[in-house]
């Protein structure tokens, strides 16, 4: 009771205010009117943060000894319990019986089979609409690629070089919009198993210290505070099989890091202050190295952006982006993207050779990419070289690319002295 209290209205609060900033669920959600809507938004989700911290303490002060007076014997909880679940559970079937669900629920479901397409001027109408937006199609792919490929899949992020072969329109995607189907059809088995693995250990360790351990009347917390991270465990499993939001970090760290602290054993009344000195130094050594991967991703992807924006200037800025590129590469060696803006600006730079190079190494990082042949395909033709095999295995790598099938038909249809002037003109990519 006290929880409640404490959660829903200020919870209520914080999502009227959310949902009325109408400017948020534009396209022009940067302006300056969304900005001050999106920090009244935030002002308002902290000060429900505080009113329900106030009213938790507020109310566990003066109705604790109230709740408790009235509370059941322990005889009679369970029973009681259950007959007032059953109860609830009779009321709202028949109301949802009385009010139309079963009909309500076979429409929603016939425009989520039916309805490819929802309304996107109000991003907020999307809450109400059952449409299932291409989803449909984007899993068709991942289980077509996993029945091609079904212990090992296609390959870690390889879901958008399958997706581009095998679409049915023009629309570019790049995940699966389903964490299990993309696992699936790029991990195969193996992957999907590991991650059945890592969320079951959650949902194993939940059962256990809120079932399990409370019966046998074994030491743990409070049972109601496992019940509260088993439901928030179910709505992200369930939300991470619709979309790939699960990628943002924020929206899944929390998740793993609270299950941490729950697989974590208690410690005993007469066990050690903590871990040796030796033991801590190592702990932190160990930390220090994984973390060097994170920083030299965010070192990789500062400097390609600072590439791409150099690259797209009016007039490019070419020793900029290629020297942003290679310190991109300086930090992880292994990505495909800098040698793309690499062989571009080569060839701008009377260096057909390099650029050659360059769009080959770019293949042999990502070799399943369309962009990279079409890349090489263009930096051929600007040097005179025979672009039609490259532009060829572009089109057989993503079939509904118009850029691809026109650089295909151009270089087929002109002489070879004319690939160099075509070469330049066609579009990029990256443009």
């Amino acid at each position: 009771v006290i929880g409640l209290l404490a959660v829903l209205p200020p919870t209520a609060i914080a999502l009227l205010y959310s949902y009325d900033a109408d400017r948020l669920a534009t396209v022009d959600s940067l302006d300056s009117a969304a900005i001050s809507q999106g920090h009244t938004v935030a002002r308002a989700v902290v000060l429900c943060t505080l009113a329900a911290l106030v009213i938790s303490i507020a109310a566990s002060r003066w109705l604790h000894r109230p709740l408790h007076r009235i509370a059941l014997p322990p005889r009679a909880r369970r029973p009681v319990r259950v007959a007032v679940a059953l109860a609830s559970l009779t009321i709202l079937v028949a109301a949802a019986l009385a009010l139309g669900a079963p009909d309500y629920v076979s429409r929603q479901y016939d425009r989520f089979v039916t309805g490819d397409q929802t309304i996107v001027d109000d991003q907020r109408t999307r809450l109400l609409d059952s449409g299932n937006n291409g989803r449909l199609d984007h899993w068709r792919v991942a289980v077509d690629e996993w029945e091609a490929h079904p212990v090992s899949g296609s390959g870690a992020g390889t879901y958008e070089h399958s997706w581009n072969q095998s679409r049915q329109r023009e629309f570019n995607v790049r995940d699966a919009h389903s964490l299990y189907l993309e696992n699936l059809s790029e991990l195969g088995l193996v992957g999907l198993g590991l991650l059945a693995l890592a969320l079951g250990v959650l949902g194993a360790t939940v059962l256990w210290h809120g079932q399990v351990r409370p019966r046998r009347r074994e030491r743990t917390l409070d049972v109601s505070l496992y019940a509260g991270f088993a439901a928030a465990l179910i709505a992200w499993a369930v939300h991470a099989g619709l979309d790939w939001i699960w990628e943002t970090p924020a929206v899944t760290v929390w998740l793993f890091a609270l299950g941490g602290m729950m697989l974590a054993s208690r410690a005993a009344d007469d066990a050690p202050a903590g871990p040796r000195q030796s033991a801590r130094v190592a702990i932190g050594l160990g930390c220090l190295v994984l973390a060097v991967i994170p920083v030299q991703v965010v070192r990789s992807q500062t400097a390609l952006d600072e590439s791409v924006r150099a690259f797209q200037t009016s007039p490019q800025n070419c020793p900029r982006a290629i020297d942003a590129s290679l310190r991109s590469l300086a930090a992880i060696g292994a990505r495909s993207e800098p040698w793309e803006i690499i062989a571009y600006c080569d060839v701008g730079q009377g260096e057909e050779a390099l650029a050659v190079e360059a769009a080959r190494n770019a293949i042999r990082s990502d070799p399943g990419s369309w962009t990279y042949r079409y890349a090489l395909a263009l930096v051929q033709g600007a040097g005179g070289e025979d672009p039609r095999r490259a532009a060829r295995q572009a089109l057989d790598r993503n079939p509904r690319s118009q850029l691809a099938r026109r650089a295909v038909e151009a270089f087929d249809r002109a002489s070879p002295r004319r690939w160099p002037g075509i070469a330049r003109t066609l579009q990029l990519p990256t443009s």
